[in-house]
């Protein structure tokens, strides 16, 4: 008789970890996002909104030509000339980039916190379908009629469905993640 009411103690305990593994894979996953979020925040703020590239618009256009007569192209008395051309408009373009970029820059940190709080609702609701699977799995095993064993058997199904598509969107939405910060940085 002790032995069983020892058996049942262990078997009580052993109950409640196993449905805390789910708790920390959660927190684990939550850890995760919040690192992400933080080296995602850093390199769209880190980008430039004024690239090298910009200022090659300032460069000035050169041509060169020569003048002769159309016989002696080829002689000793043609002159040649050189012209440079500077256009000074492109410098408001480097400024319209610029403020382009700023507020590019501004949208996809919005949009970035956006996401964070759609992969933070998607990681809670993907462990309440868990932990609902859990306690299905639970009265599942206290049931002995094969009818209410299918029908939880069904939900089941369906929940572990519902589980899986909110991990298909919470990877979706890391996609969408690295792709702002790729667009940022451009």
């Amino acid at each position: 008789m002790k032995i069983m009411i020892f058996l049942c103690i262990i078997a009580a305990l052993a109950r409640p970890a196993a449905a805390s593994e789910p708790r920390a894979e959660k927190l684990k996953e939550l850890r995760f996002l919040e690192e992400t979020l933080l080296a995602a925040r850093d390199r769209i703020r880190e980008a430039g909104t004024v690239h090298a590239g910009d200022f090659l618009a300032l460069l000035p256009s050169v041509s060169v030509s020569r003048r002769a007569p159309y016989g002696e192209a080829t002689g000793g008395g043609n002159e040649t000339y050189i012209g440079v051309a500077v256009n000074s408009s492109q410098l408001w373009a480097i400024t319209d980039k610029a403020s382009a970029r700023e507020a590019l820059r501004r949208t996809t940190l919005r949009r970035l916190e956006a996401a964070g709080f759609t992969i933070r609702t998607l990681i809670e609701r993907k462990y309440l379908f868990a932990e609902r699977i859990w306690k299905l799995s639970q009265m599942r095993q206290s049931m002995s009629n094969p009818v209410e064993i299918a029908a939880i058997d069904e939900k089941m199904d369906e929940t572990t469905v519902q589980m899986q598509e909110c991990a298909i969107s919470i990877e979706k939405t890391y996609a969408e993640i690295e792709a702002m910060c790729g667009e940022a940085e451009r």
